[in-house]
């Protein structure tokens, strides 16, 4: 099963910057979507935590019969764990009123860590990983690479939504991405879109009836590359404009 990029802290820290970054994302809006000085039983927010930041990719790894990264991994858990730990029990609040005070930074290095992990699930954990499925139909599903790609982009919020996770009694409904379909929800599925036209152009050319001359075809690290400017540009663009947003009410991942 595919792992984050292996860019470590250093040789005394040898933890994955883009995993630290994505579960102190996590954290850090799970605490601020809370009711302020409300208490959450550990367990309840842990469950919650680990909802939205495995829900989407093990969705798609149990609907293409794989195992789930976290489960393959002896580091994945205890390292999330320790992060929502430290944002949600240090000493006098220290880490969480840390992130708050320095503020845009907080958001700025957050958002760049959570989009490189968000391209990484939908790119490589639904795109490649339906890709290289020993089915030969899913394989060659552009409909299972679009599903799969944006279930492990948004998943997680989505059954977050659907359960009421974010509260303290959990109450089932129905999801808000059925009554209308949420900017998270779109952002993940043109992403995953952007992914697949860009890695084979020339099917698409050839359903189209178009020239397949006309259509760039990009390396997978290429097309990554392009999918993360473009999820980047998207989540700054509505931390800045869009403030209001709902802490991933369809997505973001987690993935």
């Amino acid at each position: 099963m595919a792992k984050h990029p292996d860019v470590e802290w250093g040789p005394y820290l040898p933890i994955s910057i883009v995993t630290t970054l994505h579960a102190a994302r996590i954290a850090f809006d799970l605490r601020k979507a809370l009711p302020k000085n409300e208490q959450t039983p550990l367990l309840q927010g842990l469950f919650a935590f680990y909802t939205l930041s495995f829900g989407g990719t093990t969705t798609s790894a149990l609907l293409l019969a794989n195992p789930p990264g976290w489960l393959a991994s002896n580091a994945l858990l205890p390292i999330y764990t320790l992060i929502y730990l430290a944002i949600f029990k240090s000493p006098f609040d220290v880490v969480f009123q840390l992130l708050n005070f320095l503020g845009p930074l907080t958001e700025l290095v957050l958002s760049i860590g959570d989009c490189i992990s968000c391209t990484f699930a939908i790119t490589s954990m639904g795109v490649e990983a339906t890709r290289l499925s020993s089915n030969k139909y899913i394989a060659s599903s552009y409909v299972g690479m679009l599903i799969c790609g944006t279930l492990s982009g948004c998943g997680g919020g989505i059954f977050t939504d659907a359960f009421q996770l974010t509260r303290r009694v959990w109450a089932f409904r129905t999801p808000a991405v059925y009554s209308a379909l949420g900017s998270d929800m779109k952002v993940c599925f043109s992403i995953t879109s952007l992914y697949v036209f860009t890695t084979s152009p020339f099917a698409f050319a050839k359903y189209l009836g178009l020239d397949a001359a006309w259509f760039p075809l990009l390396s997978a690290h290429e097309a990554k590359t392009v999918c993360c400017s473009v999820l980047l540009g998207t989540m700054l663009y509505r931390k800045c404009f869009s403030p209001s947003t709902d802490l991933k009410t369809q997505k973001m991942k987690a993935h």
